[in-house]
């Protein structure tokens, strides 16, 4: 599913101006496949920061990381379910958004606004859910 969902992510990414400044993403191999796709299909050229600690990580360790990273960027998070839902629904809180409540499809892209000028200043419930796009509403 990742094949074909990720290069048409990220045509719709880059249709719509979320292009991300930096990529970090799991080690495991279809979770770098899926954002060399996805970053093939913006037609982007970004390096992928590999990031052992997002394979199997927890939400709780997704945010840790994320308070880690450097200021002023945009970032494009290729992770792992649940813990990539989970950290949705904790940066902007569940209700927001039914289907984002429901699952996070394979491809799938929340676009979060983070109201915070240092990513250390982030915390759970500060972002603001842009769009959540699925795989199967592009066609």
């Amino acid at each position: 599913r990742g094949l074909r969902a990720a290069p048409a992510m990220g045509r719709h990414a880059a249709r719509q101006g979320w292009l991300p400044d930096r990529v970090i993403a799991s080690t495991a191999r279809r979770a770098a496949e899926t954002a060399r796709l996805f970053l093939e299909g913006a037609k982007l050229e970004r390096r992928i920061e590999p990031v052992p600690q997002i394979y199997e990580a927890t939400a709780r360790t997704l945010l840790s990381l994320l308070q880690t990273q450097p200021g002023g960027d945009s970032i494009l998070l290729v992770g792992h379910d649940p813990g990539i839902h989970d950290l949705a629904l904790e940066l902007v809180g569940s209700g927001v958004d039914q289907e984002l409540d429901r699952k996070f499809p394979t491809a799938a892209l929340a676009v979060i606004e983070l109201p915070v000028e240092h990513f250390a200043d982030l915390r759970s419930g500060n972002g603001r859910l842009i769009a959540f796009v699925r795989p199967r509403e592009l066609g």
